[in-house]
């Protein structure tokens, strides 16, 4: 199901932009290289001429060091509307099963935060049994995933793919330079200790 989104443009704070810029050392050229898009098209955008897209949105955030709701209040666009498809679900024991990769129906679309992003999932849980039980229903919102494990996904909730393990809900944590504890995402022991290809933080849960 496609994502859907509806928004207003409203006027473009271009000096907000600027200066942002200035405080980092970072010029227009520069910001253009970074989002592959050349210097002309982010003059349009911050001169409220091109529409700034939610995924350059979400770079410029992470450039800046600022949240993407900031960028895009601040670039005049104001979500409505936001609408993404779900990409699977967490069982009560906090396996994730991603739809696309599974013979299961669709599982539906939610209503997503207005800072969300487009490379993040969004889950919903499905606990009938198990240690997620009280969390039936609720849905789980992530971040982009990463393939680096920074301090930053350590101790926190995660959607985390150990490399022998199945994909799961968990709290991560430093064993050695290659290899972390999987713990479950509501305390206990490790139920693994190993490699982790990728991990995505889970940044919303709303029931």
């Amino acid at each position: 199901m496609p994502t859907k989104r509806k928004y207003d443009t409203g006027k473009v704070d271009k000096t907000w932009f600027e200066e942002r810029l200035k405080e980092r050392g970072i010029s227009l050229c520069e910001l253009g290289r970074r989002l592959a898009v050349d210097v002309w098209s982010i003059y349009h955008t911050f001169s409220g001429k091109r529409e700034m897209r939610l995924i350059e949105a979400e770079y410029i955030a992470e450039i800046l060091n600022v949240s993407l709701i900031e960028v895009i209040r601040h670039a005049g666009i104001r979500v409505a509307e936001f609408h993404v498809p779900l990409a699977g679900h967490i069982d009560g024991e906090g396996v994730v099963h991603l739809t696309a990769k599974s013979s299961e129906p669709p599982v539906g679309e939610t209503v997503a935060p207005a800072d969300f992003s487009l490379e993040g999932l969004a889950l919903l849980c499905i606990a009938e049994s198990g240690p997620l039980t009280p969390l039936n229903g609720w849905v789980f919102f992530t971040g982009r995933p990463a393939t680096r494990i920074g301090s930053d996904l350590l101790g926190r909730l995660v959607i985390a793919k150990p490399t022998k393990a199945s994909l799961r809900l968990c709290r991560l944590a430093r064993e050695s330079s290659m290899t972390y504890a999987v713990a479950p995402a509501l305390g206990g022991h490790p139920l693994c200790v190993g490699k982790v290809d990728w991990a995505a933080p889970v940044r919303w849960i709303r029931p």
